[in-house]
């Protein structure tokens, strides 16, 4: 599916790991700035593509996976990169829909008590109410020539149960739940 996988990274262990077990995987050295913090997946992916602008290599498209992914399967991918040259689309990232209509959001107040967000919205069915998306996390495909930097651009929805953002330990053993679950349905 590949032409060449490429790790950026500016982690020893990695690239360790890289060498020790896959032999052929381009590592680019990330730069300091793009080690922080603050780095954006635009100036990591700008510059992947200087380091194979300097070697003398294109190619037509990029996917960017993310590591952050492990429930991220082959047919999704594969199907995504249909999709993706299909609708003859500049950019295409996962996408998994919110489990609650975000119009029915509710906030904390200073003084501990919560109230809705769109007031308006309260009262209006869930099933009624729009469809939102947020990004997946799970993957990018993009043309070279152009990078993240577009406006052709789409998302291609993967179903929550390939999906689970990790950032508290509650998610963390969501997310092996799934892992789990979808191991027994094989």
């Amino acid at each position: 599916m590949f032409g060449e996988i490429c790790i950026s990274t500016d982690d020893r262990d990695v690239k360790n790991l890289c060498d020790k077990f896959h032999e052929g995987i381009r590592i680019v050295e990330r730069s300091k700035k793009n080690s922080s913090d603050d780095a954006t997946l635009n100036e990591v992916v700008a510059e992947v593509i200087e380091h194979y602008n300097k070697v003398g290599l294109t190619y037509d498209n990029i996917c960017l996976l993310l590591p952050t992914a492990p429930l991220l399967n082959i047919e999704i991918l594969k199907n995504s990169f249909q999709y993706f040259n299909d609708q003859n689309l500049d950019y295409l990232c996962s996408v998994s829909e919110y489990d609650y209509p975000i119009e029915k959001a509710l906030r904390f107040e200073p003084s501990g008590k919560v109230s809705f967000l769109n007031p308006d919205k309260s009262r209006i069915n869930s099933q009624k109410l729009n469809r939102y998306v947020h990004d997946a996390g799970q993957f990018y495909w993009f043309k070279f020539k152009s990078g993240m930097s577009i406006t052709n651009k789409s998302g291609y929805i993967v179903p929550s149960i390939y999906s689970q953002d990790i950032d508290t330990i509650n998610d963390w053993e969501v997310a092996e739940l799934k892992f789990q679950l979808l191991n027994k349905l094989k």
